[in-house]
């Protein structure tokens, strides 16, 4: 067998476009439910540190946000996209984040 079918078939995988970004998928659902939790787990940290709600949840705010572009600017940074679609659902899961800790202590 030659060399060359694997070769070939190599070349194209990596010169292959890239996957189309869609709105809906696992990605989209795993950017929404990690900025979800971490708007949760942070609100918590602030909350521990001393923090009353307000500053706490706007602190929880900007760290998941913060996390969020950080997150597609080191994708961009490795060879991928920067996916803004990616970040409305960090935004969706952040707000949903921030409505459940409006009823929480």
């Amino acid at each position: 067998m030659s060399p060359f079918p694997p070769l070939l078939l190599a070349f194209r995988l990596a010169t292959a476009p890239p996957a189309p970004d869609r709105w809906f998928g696992e990605d989209k659902l795993r950017h929404f439910f990690l900025s979800f939790a971490a708007i949760g787990t942070a609100y918590a940290a602030a909350r521990t540190a001393g923090l009353e709600p307000g500053p706490a949840r706007a602190a929880a705010a900007a760290a998941t946000a913060a996390a969020g572009v950080w997150k597609e600017h080191r994708d961009r940074r490795a060879g991928s996209r920067f996916s803004a679609k990616d970040l409305v659902w960090d935004g969706l899961g952040l707000g949903a984040g921030l409505a459940l800790t409006a009823h929480v202590r």
